[in-house]
């Protein structure tokens, strides 16, 4: 989950520093600005030359959702959506991948430095989640991102280590007070 989490987080850093809005990286591989998500990150091991790992990047730059179906909307959202203004697509490339060497390399000489800032940038933090994995079905609440990666749940039984799986936030209840 570490690799997953650093390409989130250069993403996540490189949004920032355009002051987009708020920012956040849902565990293990989405981006969200302002509650809504902006990028998705998939990992992929290459069979024929194992020691290389392809890293795609889905940020919705220019492809406004104001169009797209209501549901789509309140879900998912675009840089253009959030700011009216159109992006030079190398530019956001180029930028994006400067922050991710960035991030790469702090994860290659001070991996320590890492587990902060994603516990800085979880979204997933105070909610309330459903993980689908292999295993089955996991609820609790988002506590933090352990320093190896794993989403760290507070469940019924105690605290849960998720090193993968579906994650489904559920609706927050009603405020007690």
């Amino acid at each position: 989950p570490a690799l997953s989490l650093c390409a989130g987080t250069a993403v996540c850093l490189a949004l920032q520093r355009w002051q987009l809005g708020d920012v956040r990286l849902k565990w293990p591989n989405d981006v969200f600005l302002n509650e809504r998500k902006v990028c998705g990150i998939l990992l992929e091991s290459v069979p024929t030359c194992p020691a290389r790992l392809v890293i795609g990047v889905g940020l919705n730059v220019n492809n406004s959702l104001g169009q797209a179906p209501a549901e789509l909307r309140e879900r998912a959202t675009s840089l253009t959506d959030e700011t009216g203004v159109a992006y030079d697509l190398e530019t956001v490339l180029i930028e994006l991948l400067q922050e991710l060497e960035r991030v790469l390399v702090v994860l290659a000489s001070q991996p320590q430095d890492l587990p902060p800032l994603w516990n800085e940038l979880s979204w997933l933090t105070g909610k309330e989640v459903i993980i689908t994995d292999a295993v089955g079905v996991c609820r609790g609440r988002g506590i933090g991102i352990a320093e190896d990666g794993a989403l760290l749940l507070q469940t019924s039984a105690g605290v849960r280590r998720i090193i993968s799986g579906s994650v489904t936030v559920l609706p927050a209840g009603p405020e007690v007070a």
